[in-house]
Parts: C-alpha cells; sequence; structure tokens
C-alpha cells in the first residue's frame, strides 16, 4: 500500500471487560514504534469505542511526529553538518531558558552560514529573537524585532511550505499587534502540519489576544495530548486570566518550575483580581527586582506598566481587563527611579 505506518491491535471481552491492544509499526523496518493497552468496562461499548479511539489518535499524532521529525528536518538541507547545528539549536531552543535561548541563535546562525537557504533555521532564528524581545534576555530591545521581521520573511521567501516558516511570520505578525495576519500564517502552519503543537500554542494565544480564552484553552490541552512533554502549561496562565478564571492561573503558576520574571505579572494581576493585594504586592516587588537584575543599568524602562502593556497586543478590552489587574496588584504607570524600586509600587 505504500504507507509509512501502521496501527494494529485487537478487542477481546472477558465478562463484563474490554481489553484493547494498539501498537505503531514502522512499515519500511517493521520496527514497532509505540504500543499500548487499554482495560474497560462494558458498560457501552460505543463509549468505550469513542474513547479508546480518541486516545489513540492523539498519542499517534504525537509519534508519528517525533518518528517522522528528523527524516524531515534532514531533507531539508543537504549541508548535514548544518543540519546538525540546527538540530542542537532546536533542542535548546524548546528547553526556554535564558541561557538556552543564546545557545540556540548562536547554533541556528552558525547553521544558516554553512546554509544560506536553510528555511528551518531562518525560522527558528526568527522566533529566537521574538523570545528575547518577550522575555528582555540578551538582545536589545530596539532591534531584537527587527532581526525576528527579518529571520521570519527570509525562512517565507526560501520555503512557504514548511509549517515552521509560516509559524515563525504569524508570530512576528502577532506580537506586532497584527492579530488577523497572526491568525491567517498559523492557521496555515497548521494545514501543513495539523500534529505541529508549536504551532498549535501560538495559535492559542492569539485566541487569547483576539478575546477567546475558553478556545484557547481547549487548544493549550489539546496541544497537551498530543505532546505532553511540551514546556506548554505556562500558556495556561494568561488564558485562565482572559477567561476570569484566576484561581486556576494562580494554582497553574505555583506548578511552573523556573517561571520567567515576565510570569510574575500574572500573579501579580490574578492575585489582585480575587482581592488578595499582599500577594500580589510581594509578585510585583519580585518582577520588578528579577527583572532590573536582568536588564540592568540603562536597559531599565522608565515605566514597567507600559513595558508590559507593550507586549500584551490584545484586542482593548482584554488589554484593559490586564491592565486593570497591573494597576490594582501595585504595578501602576510611573515613572521608574533604578536605585528605588518602591516608586512603582501602590503600597
Amino acid at each position: 500500500l505504500n504507507v509509512q505506518y501502521v496501527v494494529e491491535g485487537s478487542v477481546r471481552k472477558a465478562g463484563n471487560r474490554v481489553r484493547v491492544t494498539a501498537q505503531l509499526i514502522d512499515a519500511r523496518t517493521g520496527a514497532s514504534i509505540w504500543g499500548e493497552r487499554y482495560d474497560r468496562e462494558q458498560e457501552d461499548l460505543f463509549e468505550v469505542q469513542d474513547e479508546v479511539v480518541r486516545i489513540i489518535t492523539a498519542t499517534l499524532v504525537g509519534r508519528v511526529a517525533l518518528a517522522h521529525r528528523d527524516s524531515v528536518q534532514r531533507a531539508s538541507t543537504a549541508n548535514l553538518d548544518a543540519h546538525d547545528w540546527f538540530t542542537q539549536g532546536r533542542e535548546l531552543f524548546y528547553k526556554a531558558s535564558r541561557s538556552d535561548n543564546a545557545k540556540a541563535m548562536a547554533m541556528f546562525k552558525k547553521a544558516i552560514s554553512l546554509d544560506p537557504d536553510y528555511a528551518a533555521a531562518h525560522a527558528l532564528l526568527s522566533e529566537s529573537y521574538v523570545r528575547d524581545w518577550l522575555t528582555f534576555w540578551n538582545e536589545p530591545l530596539e532591534t531584537s524585532f527587527e532581526h525576528a521581521w527579518e529571520a521570519g520573511t527570509r525562512a517565507m521567501l526560501l520555503d512557504d511550505t514548511d509549517s515552521r516558516s509560516q509559524t515563525a511570520m504569524g508570530i512576528a505578525h502577532m506580537f506586532s499587534g497584527n492579530l488577523d495576519q497572526a491568525k491567517f500564517y498559523l492557521d496555515q502552519a497548521l494545514k501543513l502540519n495539523p500534529s505541529d503543537t508549536h504551532a498549535m500554542i501560538y495559535r492559542a494565544r492569539q485566541d487569547v489576544f483576539s478575546g477567546s480564552p475558553e478556545r484557547a484553552i481547549k487548544r493549550i490541552e489539546e496541544a497537551l495530548l498530543y505532546n505532553p512533554y511540551g514546556k506548554y502549561n505556562w500558556y495556561l496562565v494568561p488564558a485562565y486570566y482572559a477567561a476570569r478564571r484566576y484561581e486556576e492561573a494562580l494554582r497553574m503558576l505555583k506548578n511552573i518550575h523556573n517561571p520567567t520574571s515576565i510570569m510574575r505579572s500574572w500573579e501579580v494581576a490574578a492575585a489582585a483580581q480575587i482581592g488578595d493585594l499582599h500577594s500580589a504586592q510581594r509578585a510585583a516587588e519580585q518582577f520588578i527586582s528579577a527583572a532590573s537584575e536582568m536588564l540592568g543599568g540603562d536597559r531599565i524602562p522608565g515605566s514597567w506598566f507600559d513595558f508590559l502593556m507593550e507586549r500584551y497586543p490584545a484586542e482593548p478590552d482584554i488589554r484593559e481587563h490586564y491592565a486593570d489587574g497591573l494597576r490594582m496588584g501595585g504595578l501602576i504607570k510611573r515613572m521608574k527611579n533604578p536605585l528605588c524600586v518602591e516608586t512603582q509600587i501602590a503600597l
């Protein structure tokens, strides 16, 4: 049949119990990629069937993507050295820490120096610059977004059939405030690769910015189902906040290991919205202290409020909801003396 993967399995019944087994096989080699067994009560066989099909389908999408990923990415460049640099950079990029992002950018640039037409490397380099701008990690804030546009545009010119190119362009548009354009490119990415959970997550962020947080939550939960190893939980925090599910946002924040400084802003807003002003102001102090130390010196903005709002290009009502939480929590619009963090805290 000229297929790459085969799913095989069986259904057995014993009394009121049903046992379903399934495994995914690489048709080219005969190797088993994945296998699982499900035991259920036979109270409603059709419900059992639907449940198991949903589980298997969600799991297989992720497994097929993982099994197919390396071969697809190797095909995107004939230069194996460039591919190796890209692969190393990609793994660091998805760790999403300050040092790893800086190393990933260097590796993407190395891959591009070896193969200037490597679209995937340009795409993830673009995303790395946007991440730097959002989290104010390494690159100068004045130039990081400009570099993101350059790399994203180059990726699209080289290969607009790669979902990574479409995703990079969608992200650049989204944080420029062009939400309709962002939706277009991210939808294109998902048409090209429906199992691309990375594109799915950013499509969820577009949902939040556009005023559909409940839809975003469902999309993030779907991405987590496809890829439970993805670092997607923190994307639920702004989605929960926008949906006015403040307690859930705060619980999720507590479960996030080593959150970025900017995540503290959601703790400020969510705690303030439930009336816990003491926790909100403490989180505001922690945010300002960590962010000031990270930026350092003359890179500290005059207003942290304006700084955060610039990174939240949402529809007016969604944007004002976030602003309201920040104000109530103490991150008010006031010029900041770098030597005195209290000037921005409403005590």
